[in-house]
C-alpha cells in the first residue's frame, strides 16, 4: 500500500499541482513584488477565486487518480466532485487562518475585516463549484469509453 500511495502522490504532484501552485505564485507576485491588490483591490476577489478553481482542479485529479489506483475504492462521481468540493473549501478556511495569524504574529494586513475574510472563503468556493460544473459537464459529453468507470 505504501508503494501505491507514493506513485499516487507523485502522479498527483506531476498532473496537478501546477495549478494551485501557478496562483500561489501570482498571488506573491501581486502581494509582494509589484503592489498589485493596493493598487488595484478587485484583484485580490479574482486571486481567490482562481485559487478556488485551481484547487478544486487539483482536488479532483487527485481524488480520480486515487480511484484509478485503487486507493480509494470504487466511490461514485459525486463523492469525487464532493470529495474536491469540501478539499476546497477546507483549503481556503485554513488559507484565511494562515492570513489571521501572518496579521497576528507578523503585523501584515492581509485581512481586511471579516466581510473581507468571508468573501474570500466564498469566492474560493465558488471557484471550485465553477470548476466542477465544467468538469462535470466535460464528463458528460465525452464518450462512455473516456469517462472513469465509478
Amino acid at each position: 500500500m505504501r508503494g501505491a500511495v507514493l506513485g499516487w502522490a507523485g502522479a498527483v504532484a506531476r498532473r496537478f499541482a501546477w495549478a494551485p501552485s501557478l496562483v500561489f505564485c501570482i498571488h506573491l507576485l501581486l502581494s509582494r513584488v509589484v503592489g498589485g491588490y493596493a493598487a488595484a483591490p478587485d484583484l485580490d476577489r479574482a486571486v481567490h477565486l482562481l485559487g478556488g478553481m485551481a484547487f478544486s482542479f487539483f482536488a479532483l485529479g487527485a481524488a480520480e487518480e486515487a480511484t484509478r489506483r485503487e486507493i480509494l475504492g470504487r466511490p461514485a462521481a459525486s463523492g469525487l466532485f464532493l470529495l474536491a468540493l469540501l478539499a476546497t473549501a477546507t483549503a481556503a478556511l485554513f488559507w484565511e487562518f494562515a492570513e489571521f495569524l501572518s496579521d497576528r504574529w507578523f503585523g501584515t494586513h492581509a485581512q481586511g475585516g471579516l466581510h473581507d475574510t468571508l468573501s474570500d472563503m466564498a469566492l474560493g468556493v465558488a471557484g471550485s463549484c465553477l470548476h466542477l460544473a465544467a468538469a462535470a459537464w466535460r464528463r458528460r459529453r465525452s464518450s462512455p469509453r473516456d469517462r472513469l468507470s465509478l
